[in-house]
């Protein structure tokens, strides 16, 4: 894919060409403004400078760094025009670094000396360029889930309040305005339905078929996350920082139940839920008190048992495997998930039976194919939203039945001007998600707050 060069001169200090050459030929270097970015998705990569004043005149390839090799060393300008093709070796000496970094140096009939920056690495999006990988999207994501059947996913954002639905298979893409602002959502069995909780005290239901709000539930408390159960009912944790009890939404009546006295002493607001695949329960960790907990519901008869499971333990988020069976925690640490047994309502901890060995700190987010037998894995510090990522994400292939690590992904970075000037800025990855099979992967990804301002994108991987 072409890279194409401004035409804009400024006689520069050499900087990143040798001292050693200009000594050598004692003549003046005009630097091309601007820099040519190179990505290492190209798999024939071009440079395209359009240059006016050479006219037809001949050239040759002066200097340059040694991880571009040329198709050839000399060419010539058609009406000022030319391209310089060639493919990158990187030296098996050189260090791994983010970017190959130099300046190419050509040396015109008539004209002289003539430099350009270059720049090569892993970037995803080129102003001027488009990747069928990325795709950027507006507003400040809050929420994302995907509904691995009809392959839909779904994020809500703020600022635009809006959700943005994604059919990869089908290349089919919409946005449904909302009044209000979401900040969780889950899809009903079917996937045709999205149950979103605002930040104020409702959770509307939108319909994809109609592509609207179709109708507003009101509670008691801001939902901080919900689920949406299997059995006409949808649950969710209230929004707050106080010892609170689950709330129950009957999604015929509009009914909200609110959990018995029992749960008191181990829900607190703000709680991540999460659905037990193959079992009537939910289960759910706090984050505003620690440990932060193990909690298992069950919600077989609709409204939830008051009585609960519960582990003095700590989590901080975790993620149910496909079988119902286990549970991978932010460590990479698994455990098992008991049968629920209603005459019990506390026990001290779990027993890790399995650990992703991931090279990185914790997990911070993870998915899992139809049939169960692979997550994908991403792995990073703790995400908090507004900060410094502090290390890189990468997304692991993992094995679910014995946790060997398959594959391996980096997020792209993204080529950004910033107060007019060019930054290549490092992306966080937020979510992940994968379609039934595993065969391909998206990345719901924004930009570090320490690079750039706020910017989301989805990156897709194709999985080989």
């Amino acid at each position: 894919m072409k890279r194409i060069v401004p035409v804009l001169f400024a006689v520069l200090l050499l900087g990143s060409c040798s001292d050693d050459f200009l000594e050598k030929n004692q003549r003046n270097l005009t630097m091309l403004s601007g820099k040519a970015l190179i990505s290492t998705f190209d798999a024939d990569p071009e440079i395209e400078i359009n240059m006016g004043l050479a006219g037809s005149e001949k050239y040759h390839i002066a200097y340059y760094p040694v991880w571009m090799v040329w198709e050839s060393m000399h060419g010539k300008f058609e009406n000022g025009l030319t391209t310089l093709k060639f493919h990158v070796e990187k030296p098996e000496w050189q260090p791994d670094p983010d970017f190959l970094t130099g300046t190419v140096v050509l040396d015109i009939d008539r004209i002289g000396l003539v430099g350009l920056e270059v720049v090569c690495g892993n970037i995803g999006n080129i102003p001027g360029q488009t990747y069928t990988r990325i795709t950027h999207l507006s507003g400040r994501v809050k929420d994302a889930v995907m509904h691995q059947p009809t392959g839909t996913l779904a994020i809500a954002t703020q600022y635009p309040n809006q959700l943005l639905l994604f059919r990869p298979a089908t290349q089919e893409n919409f946005t449904i305005p909302l009044q209000k602002s979401p900040q969780c959502l889950d899809f009903t069995e079917d996937g045709k339905t999205l149950l979103v909780g605002n930040t104020t005290a409702e959770i509307s239901e939108v319909s994809l078929d109609t592509r609207s709000v179709v109708r507003e539930y009101p509670l008691d408390c801001v939902a901080f996350d919900l689920v949406a159960g299997q059995n006409g009912w949808c649950y969710l944790s209230p929004q707050g920082d106080v010892w609170n009890v689950l709330r129950s939404l009957n999604l015929q009546t509009g009914d909200v139940i609110r959990g018995g006295q029992l749960m008191m002493g181990y829900l607190c607001g703000n709680m991540i839920l999460k659905k037990v695949p193959q079992r009537a329960q939910i289960m759910g960790t706090r984050t505003q008190v620690g440990p932060t907990g193990v909690l298992q519901v069950d919600i077989s008869r609709g409204v939830p048992n008051d009585t609960i499971q519960y582990w003095h333990m700590d989590i901080t988020d975790f993620w149910v495997f496909r079988d119902g069976n286990r549970f991978l925690a932010k460590s990479g640490a698994i455990y098992p998930i008991p049968p629920f047994v209603a005459s019990v309502s506390g026990a001290v901890n779990l027993s890790e039976v399995g650990r992703v060995q991931l090279p990185q700190t914790a997990v911070g987010d993870a998915c899992f194919t139809a049939a169960g037998n692979t997550l994908f894995v991403v792995g990073g510090n703790a995400w908090q939203y507004g900060w410094p990522q502090g290390e890189k994400n990468r997304i692991f292939m993992v094995d679910a039945g014995n946790l060997s690590i398959l594959k391996t992904w980096e997020p792209s970075f993204s080529a950004l001007e910033v107060n007019g000037e060019l930054v290549l800025a490092y992306n966080q990855v937020r979510y992940v998600f994968t379609d039934s099979q595993g065969s391909r992967i998206w990345t719901l990804r924004r930009t570090a707050p320490e690079t750039a301002p706020e910017l989301w994108s989805i990156e897709e991987f194709e999985v080989k």
